[in-house]
Formats: C-alpha cells, structure tokens, sequence
C-alpha cells in the first residue's frame, strides 16, 4: 500500500485492469474447463479407476520423499476435483468411495497410484477425465484451475488399498472428506454406500462386529454373501447390480 499510495487514479486503474485481467483468467478457463466435463450417465455396476495411471519417482533424488509425498497430495486434489463436480452435477451429495494408494519398490524407484471406486458412475468418470487432462498437462495446469472449493478439514492420505472414504458437500463450496467409521448396524436395507465400507472391512480382514441388528430377507442375504466370500476368499465387484436411478440400492447377482 506504501509503494501505490501516491501513484495517480490513472495509474491506479491500470495497476487494477491488469490484476483483474491476469487473476480472472485463472478462474475463467476453470470455469470453461469444467462446463466442458459432460454430465455422466448412471450405470448399473461399481466402477473404478486409477490403478493403470502410475507416476515414479526415482530415489536417487535428493528430495525423493517430498516428491512421493506432493504426488499423493496432487493426485488426492484431482479426487477432490471430481468429487465436487459430482455434488454440483448429481443428486448425490454424500457418499462413500473407496480409495487405493498403491505403491511398488525396487532398488531404484517407487512407483504408485491412487485408485477410486465408487457406485456413483459421474464421480469415478470425471476423475478419470481429469487425472487424463492434468496428466497430459503436468502440475503447471492446477495453477490455472481455480478449485472454487475448501475442504472443512486436511484430506487424510493412508498409503493401504480400499481405503472407505465419506465426502459429503457442508456447504455452498465446502467439502469435508474423511476415513469413514467400519459398519455397524444392520436394521434395513444396505445403502451402496454402507456396502462399499463392508468390503473395505473384508479387504483388510476386519472383523465385522453388527451393535444393532435386524432379522430380514434383506440382511440374511449380505450375511449370506459375506459368509461365501468367507469360506471362498473370492468378492467380485461384478456380484452387485446397481439401480440405474438411485445407485445407492443395489441388489446381489447370484
């Protein structure tokens, strides 16, 4: 304010045009960039995505554990990106995904990946669009995407697979993304997204202590489902068809 204060209004306003030319472009080719991101159409199966688009880094870097830890971050952002498409464009507004951090090692590079799934088909998509678009663009791109969104809360980042994930839209531009509670209660009929927390327990061998429990055609069928993956070792993504017109019901493909 020092350095402007005696400059002239003329001076001023063009000191102003600039600014104004130079940071509205950042948020008008988000803008743009986003309208160009279609509107997806709800299919009857669980997606995921990720897991093909891997990024190494080499440790003989000097800074090698920094730039694992940027990677994780900026690809954990792009999720972000599409999970706050996904509640602008969708009815969904709160819902489970779950999220993979995959990383391989050898004697010269660690190379990793992070891994969505989901059942709301417009969230998985536009994260494989973006992470493409971004990819294609290095890192320089984000700074000229304005995100026009904060996160109530830092983004937990656990380098594990089929992580269960809750992201939830609190307000007109925040979200809040948080690991969500194992499952506890069993009364009605499973919601995709409570679905989605029992395989991450049985992915990571948990046990599945049920506080509150209701006898019925609905429940014994999940019991019955999570009892031959039990005795098989084998849970298929493909065993669940969704609804085409609400993704959060979901029945069992025997």
């Amino acid at each position: 304010m020092r350095d402007i204060g005696d400059l002239t209004l003329d001076r001023l306003e063009k000191i102003r045009d600039f600014l104004v030319q130079e940071l509205g472009g950042a948020i008008e080719r988000r803008r743009k960039f986003q309208t160009e991101l279609p509107a997806h159409r709800q299919v009857s199966r669980i997606m995921s995505y990720g897991r093909t688009a891997c990024f190494t880094i080499r440790k003989s870097n000097d800074d090698a554990m920094k730039q694992l830890q940027r990677g994780m971050e900026r690809l954990q952002l792009i999720a972000s990106i599409a999970l706050y498409d996904t509640f602008l464009r969708t009815k969904y507004h709160d819902f489970v995904y779950l999220g993979s951090i995959l990383a391989e090692e050898d004697s010269e590079r660690v190379t990793f990946s992070f891994e969505v799934t989901c059942h709301v088909s417009h969230f998985v998509t536009a994260y494989k669009e973006l992470l493409g678009h971004f990819e294609a663009n290095d890192d320089a791109a984000i700074n000229d995407f304005d995100l026009n969104f904060r996160t109530v809360q830092p983004i937990p980042l656990t380098v594990a697979e089929s992580v269960a994930y809750r992201g939830r839209l609190v307000g007109p531009c925040s979200i809040d993304i948080e690991i969500e509670k194992p499952f506890t209660r069993m009364t009605r009929r499973l919601r995709t997204s409570e679905l989605l927390k029992l395989i991450s327990q049985a992915v990571h061998h948990q046990p599945i202590i049920v506080s509150d429990f209701e006898s019925n055609d609905e429940t014994a069928e999940t019991l019955e489902y999570f009892a031959r993956v039990n005795d098989t070792g084998r849970l298929s993504l493909d065993d669940f068809e969704l609804d085409t017109e609400n993704a959060e019901r979901f029945t069992i493909q025997h």
